[in-house]
Order: structure tokens, then C-alpha cells, then sequence
């Protein structure tokens, strides 16, 4: 899939990092094509990296319209979950994380 890269408008990044732990939330609505988007972008990091985060698929119970792709990484000695953050950041053209978390 390839085509038009969503900004922080259609996107948004909320990051939580801990010690040996990392985690990555896109929300992205209910939108099919963002999520595509996202999708494609961590299969395209997938394929060049050894460390692969676990990847969970949420859909909010009360608001089915709250969708998100949440990346985790457990036990993370090396740090290698931010590296992988960043450019999953970069090639959605994500330039800041929510600061909610």
C-alpha cells in the first residue's frame, strides 16, 4: 500500500517509557485507510529489524469509533523500542507524541 502519509491530525501518538519497558499507541479512530497506513508501516520496519514489538489491535467497548495499535515492548534491556518508535514516528510523519501519558 502505498500513497498519501497521515500527519498528527489524523494520527495521534500517545508514548509511555519505563525502565525495560516501552509502549507505542496510535489512535487512528475508526478510519480504515489510517489504519492500513499504520499497518504497512510497521510491516515495512518488521521486515529490516530482529526485535519486533507484541502489536495489539483496541477498539473501545463503549465508543467503537475509538480505534488504536498499541506496540509494546516487554523487557527491553537494550533498548531497541524507542529506536523502533522513532522511525515508526517518522514514517507517519508523526512529528510529536500527545502529551497525555
Amino acid at each position: 500500500m502505498r500513497g498519501k502519509m497521515y500527519s498528527t491530525k489524523e494520527i495521534k501518538a500517545h508514548m509511555k517509557m519505563e525502565e525495560r519497558y516501552g509502549m507505542l499507541s496510535l489512535v487512528f479512530g475508526d478510519n480504515i485507510e489510517f489504519k492500513n497506513q499504520i499497518l504497512f508501516a510497521i510491516d515495512e520496519i518488521n521486515n529490516s529489524v530482529d526485535t519486533k514489538p507484541f502489536i495489539y489491535d483496541r477498539v473501545s467497548v463503549k465508543s467503537p469509533n475509538k480505534q488504536s495499535i498499541c506496540l509494546e515492548f516487554h523487557d527491553d534491556v537494550c533498548r531497541l523500542g524507542g529506536e523502533y518508535f522513532e522511525e515508526i514516528l517518522q514514517k507517519l510523519k508523526i512529528k510529536k507524541c500527545e502529551a497525555d501519558i
